[in-house]
Parts: C-alpha cells; sequence; structure tokens
C-alpha cells in the first residue's frame, strides 16, 4: 500500500511555480531553486515540526503569498546566470535561510 505525502496547495496548484513571479524576471526565468527552497520551508513548518522555517504556513495559500514569501527566499538562492549548478550552491543559500530562522 502507497502512502501520499501531506502536501500544501497554492490556490489551484500543489506546491509553487516560478511562473508566478511575472514582476521579477530573473525568478521568473531562474528562480527555481529559490521555490524549490520555499516549497520546502513551507512544508517543514507544516508537517515537520519547524514553525520558524516559514512562520505563515498555512495548508491552502494564496499565490501572492507565496511570491511574497519568494521574495524573502531570494537573496538566499539568487538567481544567476548559470543558475544554481552545484548542490553546494544550494545548500549554502538554503542553509543560510534555516540558520537566520
Amino acid at each position: 500500500m502507497e502512502k501520499e505525502l501531506p502536501y500544501f496547495s497554492v490556490e489551484d496548484a500543489f506546491g509553487g511555480s516560478q511562473a508566478w513571479f511575472t514582476h521579477d524576471l530573473w525568478m521568473r526565468l531562474g528562480g527555481c531553486a529559490a521555490v524549490t527552497a520555499c516549497d520546502c520551508s513551507i512544508y517543514f513548518s507544516l508537517y515537520k515540526n519547524l514553525p520558524a522555517a516559514y512562520p505563515g504556513a498555512v495548508a491552502m495559500m494564496t499565490k501572492k503569498e507565496y511570491t511574497d514569501f519568494g521574495r524573502v527566499m531570494k537573496p538566499y538562492l539568487k538567481p544567476r546566470f548559470h543558475g544554481i549548478d552545484t548542490l553546494a550552491i544550494y545548500q549554502d543559500g538554503f542553509g543560510r535561510f534555516l540558520h537566520d530562522r
């Protein structure tokens, strides 16, 4: 029997999307690492007893709430011309975000 992981919704979607960053070209084109870090933070807050990872976490969010959080994450995993192309860059940025919380 398969067990489905709990997840959160952003309006009609499961998790976030970098396509929602319509007013931030870099996040829309190259913000995939920041978006995955946002999803992880929300998941950790809701389901892993780490509320500081995203204090505003709710099981059903709006796209505005999500993109506002993306702007908080962006300085930690700033989109680059070649992307976040190593695990070390991702771990460093996301680790700094979590440490600051």
